[in-house]
């Protein structure tokens, strides 16, 4: 899609019904600043607003994506050209999360296969990396900031939309489990880097007694160690969550432009019909 030529079509049409940026977003029910983005061309309105914001611009789907008003005439060769701008869209898409996706996995076996041999060669014990009050600090501030923020359910939840083969039909189900992941994606790496933080300050404290320094600072990169390990195990969980909303959207976008054709086809279909019949008269 054009961003840059609908964001200018969207501008020209709010200005046609003598609307502000800020008049148009209380109607919509949303920031001026998401409608500044879209008529710059850096964002195209969500699938759940297309309707009602060409609705009060008084256009329709087809001429949103299209980016210009259509005649009769160029209406269902638009729509077709639409849906198929839209499927190549969502092939590449699909493309490109299979490449995140393998280059997620191999990134950890890689790592997995660095720590199990550094572990082999070198007579490492396994318990070097275990640090049972680092780890509970940071899944129970996990808890306790989705448990403010009521995601709880959410966060868990998004391990089942992420793996279902089927996709539901309900984008605001996965809008919530995005902000439940995002939200632990965030709390784990914080909580990660405030724990090395705080055992820093004992290892600058400690600076006189050598024989502390070394465990200080094992335990201070284990904390931060932790917070990243959580937030690398939840990125494909993410990852998968935003491919169900793009399948999802995509699907909604077709079902936009379809009816549309539809009705214009039967429209057209009448006016030959009616067509036929005068000239059947005369």
């Amino acid at each position: 899609m054009d961003q840059v030529k609908i964001g200018k079509f969207i501008a020209e049409m709010r200005k046609e019904q003598n609307l502000t940026q800020k008049q148009l977003a209380d109607k919509l029910d949303i920031s001026d600043r998401t409608i500044s983005k879209w008529e710059c061309g850096k964002g195209m309105p969500d699938v759940g607003l297309m309707i009602p914001l060409c609705e009060e611009i008084k256009i329709n789907v087809n001429e949103l994506l299209s980016g210009e008003r259509l005649s009769e005439n160029h209406y269902p060769k638009r729509a077709e050209e639409n849906m198929m701008r839209l499927i190549e869209e969502n092939g590449n898409k699909k493309k490109r999360e299979l490449v995140y996706v393998l280059t997620y996995g191999l990134a950890i076996v890689m790592v997995i296969t660095l720590l199990v041999v550094s572990l082999w060669t070198q007579g490492f014990s396994i318990l070097y990396y275990i640090d049972p009050p680092s780890f509970l600090f940071i899944s129970s501030m996990l808890i306790l900031f989705l448990g403010a923020a009521g995601l709880i359910r959410d966060f868990f939840y998004a391990f089942v939309l992420a793996f279902k083969d089927k996709p539901l039909n309900k984008n605001d189900a996965y809008e919530r489990a995005e902000n439940a992941v995002d939200l632990a994606i965030k709390v784990s790496v914080l909580d990660g880097a405030l724990l090395f933080l705080f055992y820093l300050i004992f290892v600058l404290r400690d600076l006189g007694n050598p024989g502390s320094i070394g465990p200080n600072v094992a335990v201070a990169t284990l904390s931060l160690l932790y917070g990243i390990l959580f937030a690398a195990i939840l990125l494909p969980i993410r990852a998968r969550i935003r491919y169900k909303m793009g399948e999802l959207k995509f699907t909604h976008k077709m079902d936009s432009l379809i009816p549309e054709t539809e009705e214009k086809d039967e429209e057209k279909n009448e006016a030959d019909v009616l067509q036929d019949n005068r000239e059947a008269t005369e």
